[in-house]
């Protein structure tokens, strides 16, 4: 029972180096979590697209617009004051 349970921990050993050594080869090219998340990401993008497309007064949205940023969504977005006061700099100066 004991060599039975050795050879299996050393199958296993063998097959999780295999899937390591693959994934260290395969992520600086394409990241595959990355991948299926972006492809989940499909799905809310165009669910905001047809809810913004149902809006009263929504313009119309082509295809060739869109880039779809499947990796940013957040729910909350920091302003930088430094936008503000330049743009009152930019404003001021041009008078």
């Amino acid at each position: 029972m004991y060599k039975a349970l050795k050879a299996r921990a050393k199958r296993s050993v063998r097959v999780s180096n295999a899937y390591r050594w693959i994934w260290n080869w395969l992520v600086p090219v394409v990241d595959p979590l990355c991948a299926l998340k972006g492809l989940s990401g499909y799905l809310w993008f165009f669910t905001d697209w047809w809810c913004y497309a149902r809006m009263p007064q929504a313009e119309q949205i082509r295809r060739i617009d869109t880039y779809p940023q499947l990796h940013d969504r957040t729910r909350i977005t920091t302003i930088d004051a430094h936008h503000f006061c330049t743009t009152f700099y930019n404003h001021r100066e041009k008078k």
